[in-house]
C-alpha cells in the first residue's frame, strides 16, 4: 500500500511506499475474559453480534454493580457460562433470569444500574435509577456453582463499569 498526500492547490507533497495498516483494540482490564466480538472504547467495553465479556466472582464480594445498555444479559455464571442469575435488558425492558426461568420486570428508561448479589444460593437482582432509589427487585434461589459475573449477548451491549462491594 502507498500513502500519497496532497497540498491544497492538488500537488504532491509526500509520498510514502509499503505501508501496512492494521486495526487494534486495547486489551480488556486485567482478570477479564471474552468470547466473540468485545472491543475496548473510550470508557465502555463493546459487545456484539455472539459474544460475551466476563470476569471471575471476586472473594468476599456481596454485590456486583453494572450500568450499561442495548440488548443482552448481565448475569453471575457458571463455569460454563450458562446464566444461573441475572437480568435482561432490550432498550429500557429488563427481564429478571433465574436458571431456566425468566420473569418480566418492567420498562425503566431511567434505569441507572443493576446490582447482583449471589447470597449462599439466593440471587438477588435490583435495577436502581440514578439516586439509588429501586425501581424493581426479584429474588430466587437457585442451583448451581457461581463461578463468574459478566455479560452476554446476540446484538449490541455497552458496559460502561462493574463494581464488586464486599
Amino acid at each position: 500500500m502507498a500513502l500519497v498526500m496532497y497540498s491544497p492547490n492538488g500537488e504532491t507533497t509526500g509520498y510514502f511506499a509499503n505501508i501496512t495498516l492494521a486495526p487494534s483494540t486495547c486489551p480488556l482490564p486485567s482478570g477479564w475474559y471474552s468470547q466473540g466480538s468485545v472491543q475496548v472504547g473510550q470508557g465502555y467495553l463493546l459487545l456484539s453480534g455472539s459474544s460475551a465479556a466476563y470476569m471471575p466472582l471476586v472473594q468476599g464480594a456481596l454485590t456486583y454493580i453494572a450500568n450499561f445498555t442495548g440488548s443482552g444479559t448481565y448475569a453471575v455464571f457458571a463455569q460454563s457460562l450458562t446464566p444461573i442469575f441475572g437480568t435482561s435488558i432490550s432498550g429500557s425492558a429488563f427481564s429478571a433470569i433465574c436458571g431456566g426461568f425468566t420473569a418480566g420486570l418492567g420498562s425503566y428508561p431511567n434505569a441507572a444500574w443493576v446490582e447482583l448479589r449471589p447470597l449462599n444460593g439466593f440471587g438477588d437482582i435490583i435495577v436502581r435509577d440514578q439516586y439509588g432509589n429501586i425501581l424493581a427487585r426479584y429474588g430466587c434461589y437457585f442451583s448451581g456453582s457461581p463461578a463468574y459475573v459478566g455479560f452476554s449477548t446476540n446484538s449490541t451491549l455497552r458496559v460502561y463499569n462493574v463494581t464488586a462491594l464486599g
